[in-house]
């Protein structure tokens, strides 16, 4: 029987390897040689014949002939990968399970005997057992992607493990990036990590995903199309035009992203919404019903879609356009009474979705209608507030509690007055909503915090101390910790700190805080190295901890061991901007002790040049004189 030239290329690899394995062991032994001719002989012709038969599917017959093929007693991984590969294709998996277990102990990587213990595993429906059968590929071989990829899946789809699903698509990123692999693999990795992140909540990582998967592979349409309805979900409008446009460039004609694009147009009172919907209508759908709702609104047609729209709001409880419509619906028929609550649900909406100027559009709308509703105005407030235009949101407040006084919002702009450094009226905030509510632990903290802005530490302290009397919490000790310093009360600040800390763990500003009080006063210093370590445990890189800790070992005289931390600290603090002129000072000092006075003069100025202290002046004249 002539065998084709494809099924030949299959034979002679392996057949290859056999010759090469039965060659080299007939050469170890010249006094066996007989017998290890023939047997080489009898297990390469049983092998190929049963490589031979595997091709044509007969695989009992390929079985027996492996079989013989053992006596060969060379390559044993390739023949009982290749019975285990026979009995899978049976359906014997307990067989092809074992057989594939002893290809895998004569040869630890050998990748495709793995690969018939997951398949294996995964038709008995044992997804642990395939599981541990690619782990322990990985274990072999870190890299093998198809591994990593196999694990994703099968967390993903089977065992039901988010979290370890996305660590194996991850590792497929990693790989990727540092390998030159088939991107295949990374693009459908990136496309499940943006799937996980959404399932998770972490939205903005589900669109940063998705957004590089389609870098890889911009005619992906599943991952466009899935961007694409997590943009609308989220009303991020701009992303989302910009996504569709780019989509119905590759894709032209689909219904979906024209109702996508009429509704964006809709909400912005643009005009090309009439184009983008009269191609949605089409749609046998709630996407096709508002499109032609939105239509009949545009062309005044309010009292055929005023059915539809309700019927839509109840529906899709998230949309905003049937809100918007009905309320122009009512207002075109000057029933305000019915168009104030879809305004307003409008706008609320508008709010969540941080689409703050269509929000305010119609928060006017819903004030036009009735203007005493406090409730319009502290979400005005709240919007110029994420706006950062704090002026103006404090007018709104004020606004809103003139028409409905409020506790916590004159507590919130008690805040915000210390925020912006207006002491006088965040005092008087925080007076009128103890007033009103003299059990709220928040508005005495804030008092406390303000008094000590202004330098009054007791009124301050009588503040905090009413603040943690009505609520035990951590950050209420630590700043009453702070102005207890402040009127060098150490015993009251020590007690204060360790409280924070018992209250939270993991407070690391607490233990940094009581660990430098102790290094500063030059007591306690183990505990006081104990204490810092410890903020630095949950905080590695924070510059300021690592000045405290090399703060800590100058007092014990670890001038070196202070220097290197010093310097980290210094580093780390002007990465961020933020250059401290106490650890310039710090270091100042160490290099004093070192014998290194110039090095010393060097930070002392660096010091001075941010902060001119009088101590820092002092070390400067001292040793520039000299």
């Amino acid at each position: 029987m002539i065998v084709s030239n494809v099924k030949k290329n299959i034979l002679i690899v392996p057949i290859a390897f056999l010759f090469f394995s039965w060659v080299t062991a007939f050469a170890q032994d010249s006094a066996d040689q007989t017998v290890i001719f023939k047997n080489f002989l009898e297990g390469l012709h049983s092998y190929s014949k049963g490589l031979f038969y595997k091709t044509r599917k007969e695989y009992k017959v390929a079985i027996n002939y492996f079989e013989n093929a053992l006596k060969g007693n060379a390559e044993l991984h390739r023949i009982y990968y290749n019975m285990a590969d026979c009995y899978y294709r049976l359906g014997d998996f307990a067989k092809a399970a074992k057989y594939a277990s002893l290809s895998v102990e004569q040869r630890r990587d050998y990748t495709s005997a793995y690969m018939v213990l997951y398949h294996t595993n995964m038709k008995l429906k044992n997804y642990n057992g395939a599981s541990e059968a690619l782990q322990k590929l990985i274990q072999e071989n870190p890299n093998n992607i198809k591994a990593h990829f196999l694990l994703g899946q099968l967390y993903f789809s089977k065992i039901k493990d988010i979290e370890k699903a996305a660590s194996y698509f991850e590792k497929i990123v990693t790989i990727s990036k540092e390998q030159s692999l088939d991107k295949t693999y990374y693009e459908t990795s990136l496309y499940y990590l943006g799937y996980l992140n959404y399932k998770k909540g972490n939205i903005e990582n589900a669109v940063e995903h998705l957004k590089e998967a389609l870098s890889v592979n911009e005619r992906n349409r599943t991952a466009r199309r899935f961007l694409i309805d997590i943009l609308m979900a989220n009303y991020w409008l701009d992303e989302a035009e910009k996504q569709i446009n780019t989509y119905v460039t590759i894709f032209p004609c689909e219904a979906k992203m024209h109702s996508y694009l009429g509704r964006i147009y809709y909400l912005r009172n643009d005009i090309k919404a009439v184009f983008h919907l009269r191609k949605a209508v089409e749609q046998m759908n709630y996407d096709g019903l508002l499109a032609k709702a939105l239509l009949m609104e545009l062309s005044n047609q309010g009292d055929d879609a005023e059915g539809i729209l309700k019927l839509i709001t109840k529906k899709h409880k998230e949309y905003i356009c049937p809100h918007v419509a009905l309320a122009k619906i009512y207002e075109r028929k000057k029933d305000f009474h019915s168009a104030l609550p879809e305004y307003l649900t409008a706008a609320v909406k508008f709010y969540h979705a941080a689409l703050y100027d269509e929000a305010i559009r119609m928060f006017s709308k819903v004030l036009s209608i009735r203007e005493g509703i406090a409730e319009v105005y502290t979400y005005l407030g709240k919007i110029y507030e994420e706006k950062g235009t704090l002026p103006v949101a404090l007018l709104y407040y004020k606004k809103s509690n003139e028409l409905q006084a409020n506790s916590k919002l004159l507590s919130h702009m008690g805040y915000l007055y210390l925020t912006i450094k207006n002491y006088s009226e965040a005092l008087k905030c925080l007076d009128l909503a103890i007033a009103l509510e003299p059990s709220d632990s928040q508005s005495y903290f804030l008092k406390g915090i303000t008094y000590s802005h202004v330098g009054k530490y007791h009124k301050a302290e009588s503040n905090l101390r009413k603040a943690v009397n009505l609520k035990e919490d951590d950050l209420y000790f630590y700043y009453l910790a702070n102005v207890q310093e402040k009127l060098h009360k150490i015993k009251d600040t020590i007690k204060s700190l360790k409280r924070a800390i018992e209250l939270n763990p993991n407070n690391s500003r607490a233990y940094n805080y009581l660990g430098y009080l102790y290094a500063e006063r030059n007591m306690k210093l183990d505990e006081s190295v104990k204490l810092i370590q410890r903020a630095l445990e949950l905080e590695p890189e924070n510059g300021a901890y690592l000045d405290s800790l090399g703060w800590a070992y100058f007092r014990q005289r670890k001038y070196k061991e202070a220097l290197e931390l010093l310097h980290r600290a210094e580093k780390n603090l002007e990465k961020e901007g933020i250059p401290d002129p106490v650890v310039y000072d710090h270091i100042g000092d160490v290099y004093k002790k070192l014998g290194k006075i110039s090095e010393a003069i060097k930070y002392w100025e660096k010091a001075y040049k941010i902060n001119k202290t009088v101590e820092i002046k002092r070390k400067l004249e001292r040793h520039v004189r000299k």
